[in-house]
C-alpha cells in the first residue's frame, strides 16, 4: 500500500468510525478528524500539482480515484459514538507533557479560515485544551461544516486528478524525465551506495581465489535472475513470443532454486533486453522514454523500480570489472586504499620519530637565550588514536585528503603539513619540539628526494598553517585522544 492511498484510508476510517470518551473528548476528536482532513486534501493539491508537470512515480500505482471520489463512499456518520471513558488515554492525550496540543492546534490556522488565524499564538495553543475541556469555543456544526469543506475539495481533487491523467498525452520526453528525475534521487543516495558496495564485497568474500572472467559472467547472471524474480518486467514478460538466445549462459546453471524454468527465465531476459538493452552495463539513455511509459502506464511501484535501480547498480560493477580484467589501469583508485595507505605512512613517520627519545637537546630561543629540553614522541599513542579515528571518523582524514589520488596523497605536500598539524597540538611531542628534530624521520619512510630527483624540504611544508588547523581532525584530537583508554 502506498503512502496516498494509506492517508485516504485512514482518513476514511476515523471519519466514517469516529468514536470519543463521553462528552469530553467529543470536540477533541472533531479537532483532530478537521486537521487530518484538512492535511489529506492539501496533499493531494500538491499532488495533482506535481502529475500537471508530467508522469511521475510519486502517485500509488493501486489507488482508484474515482472510487475514492464517490460521494457514497464518504457518508456522513449519525452522530458520535461515546465509548467508556479510558483515563489513561485521555490522560495521555491532554497532558501538558506532549506536544498533542500544540501540533493540532497549529494545523488548524488554514482549517478554520479567518477565525484562527486573528489569534495570537498562545490563544492558539490554548485552545485544545479550552475545546477538550468542554468550553464552547467552536461549535459541532462549525466543525461539522469545516470537515465537510474539507472532503468536498478532496473529492474534486482526486476527480480532477483522473479526469487530467485520462485526457492528458504525454510525450516520450516527458517520459525520460520522469526516469531520469527518479533514478537521480536513488543515484544520490548515500545509503544506496554504501549498501551496493557492501552486498559486492560480500560477494567476493565467498570466492575462494581472486575473481576471474567466468566468475563475474555467473555474478551477472545471478543478478539478472534476481531481478526478474522481483516481478519489475512480469507486465512486459507475457507478451513475449519468441525465446532469444542464452547468449549469457542461464543454461549453465543447475541450481533448480535459481533457474528452475529455463524457458521461462528466457523469457523474462528478452523482456530485459527489449526494455533496457544495455551498452557497457549501462542503460542506453534512449531507453530512458520506454523505461518511464513503462513504469507510468502499468502502475509500477516506487519500492519496485528502487529494486530495479538496485539491480542495474550491481550490474554496471560487474561489467566494470570484467573491463578492469582486461585493462588494469582503467581501475579508478579506491578512496579507502587511498586513505589506508595515507594512515599507514603517518603512522610510520609517527613511530621512526620515536628513536630520538630521550636526547636532550640544546637549542636557543628567539632572543638568543640557550634553553635545553628532552625529545620526546609518544608515536604508539598517535597511531592508536588515528588507528580509532580511521574506524569511527574517517570522514575526517577523507576531508584532510582531499579527494587527492593515491601518488599526491603520499606526497610530501600531503603528509608533511599533516604532522606538523600533529606536532603543533603538542598531544604526542614534547612541546619545545622543533620541526627539524623530526625531520630524519620523513627522510627514513619518504626519502630525501622526490620521484623528480628534487630537494625537499620538510621543515617547510611542515610549517603550513594555511586552511590545515582549522580542520575538524585537528580541532578535535585533543578530545579523541583524551577519550581512549591509556594502555
Amino acid at each position: 500500500m502506498g503512502f496516498y492511498k494509506d492517508s485516504l484510508i485512514r482518513l476514511h476510517e476515523e471519519y466514517t468510525h469516529r468514536t470519543c470518551i463521553g462528552l469530553l473528548g467529543r470536540q477533541a476528536t472533531l479537532l483532530r478528524l478537521l486537521a487530518d482532513s484538512y492535511e489529506v486534501a492539501l496533499r493531494f493539491d500538491k499532488l495533482l500539482e506535481t502529475i500537471k508537470q508530467g508522469p511521475t512515480f510519486m502517485e500509488d500505482a493501486d489507488l482508484d480515484y474515482l472510487e475514492w471520489y464517490d460521494p457514497n463512499k464518504w457518508e456522513k456518520p449519525k452522530s458520535l459514538k461515546p465509548i467508556a471513558r479510558s483515563a489513561t488515554l485521555m490522560e495521555m492525550s491532554l497532558s501538558d507533557d506532549n506536544q498533542f496540543a500544540y501540533s493540532y492546534a497549529n494545523r488548524m490556522k488554514d482549517a478554520l479560515g479567518d477565525r484562527l488565524n486573528n489569534l495570537d499564538d498562545k490563544r492558539l495553543h490554548s485552545l485544545f485544551y479550552e475545546v477538550a475541556n468542554s468550553q464552547t469555543v467552536i461549535s459541532d456544526s462549525e466543525f461539522d461544516l469545516a470537515i465537510e469543506n474539507n472532503l468536498k475539495h478532496l473529492r474534486e481533487t482526486l476527480l480532477e486528478i483522473y479526469n487530467f491523467k485520462n485526457d492528458k498525452v504525454w510525450k516520450k520526453a516527458d517520459y525520460a524525465s520522469m526516469y531520469k528525475g527518479f533514478y537521480s534521487i536513488f543515484a544520490l543516495s548515500d545509503w544506496e551506495k554504501t549498501y551496493i558496495a557492501k552486498e559486492h564485497k560480500e560477494w567476493l568474500k565467498q570466492l575462494v581465489t581472486d575473481p576471474e572472467k567466468e566468475d563475474y559472467y555467473e555474478r551477472r547472471r545471478e543478478i539478472l535472475i534476481s531481478l526478474f524474480n522481483t516481478g519489475f518486467l512480469d507486465s512486459l514478460k507475457h507478451t513475449v513470443k519468441v525465446l532469444p538466445d542464452d547468449d549469457l549462459g542461464f543454461g549453465k546453471i543447475k541450481d533448480p532454486d535459481l533457474v528452475s524454468d529455463l524457458n521461462d527465465t528466457l523469457k523474462y531476459y528478452s523482456a530485459f533486453k527489449r526494455l533496457c538493452p544495455l551498452e557497457n552495463g549501462k542503460i542506453k539513455t534512449d531507453s530512458y522514454a520506454a523505461l518511464g511509459r513503462y513504469v507510468h502506464d502499468n502502475g509500477i511501484s516506487r519500492e519496485l523500480c528502487w529494486s530495479f535501480f538496485h539491480h542495474l547498480s550491481l550490474l554496471e560493477i560487474v561489467q566494470n570489472e570484467l573491463e578492469y580484467l582486461d585493462n588494469p589501469n582503467a581501475r579508478p583508485v579506491d578512496d579507502n586504499e587511498v586513505m589506508e595507505e595515507f594512515v599507514d605512512t603517518v603512522k610510520r613517520i609517527m613511530l621512526k620519530a620515536e628513536d630520538s627519545n630521550g636526547i636532550v637537546i640544546t637549542t636557543k630561543d628567539n632572543r638568543g637565550n640557550e634553553y635545553q629540553f628532552t625529545y620526546q614522541v609518544d608515536g604508539k599513542r598517535f597511531c592508536k588514536v588515528i588507528d580509532h579515528i580511521k574506524e569511527n571518523y574517517s570522514d575526517m582524514i577523507e576531508n584532510y585528503i582531499g579527494g587527492r589520488n593515491i601518488t599526491n596523497a603520499l606526497g610530501v605536500s600531503c603528509i608533511a603539513p599533516f604532522i606538523g598539524a600533529v606536532l603543533r597540538t603538542h598531544i604526542f611531542s614534547e612541546k619545545n619540539l622543533r620541526y627539524k628534530d623530526v625531520e630524519f624521520a620523513f627522510q627514513f619512510v619518504l626519502g630525501e628526494k622526490n620521484k623528480n630527483g628534487d630537494h625537499i624540504s620538510y621543515i617547510q611544508k611542515m610549517g603550513i598553517k594555511k586552511d590545515i588547523d582549522d580542520q575538524n581532525i585537528f580541532k578535535s584530537l585533543k578530545s579523541i585522544e583524551k577519550d581512549l583508554p591509556k594502555e
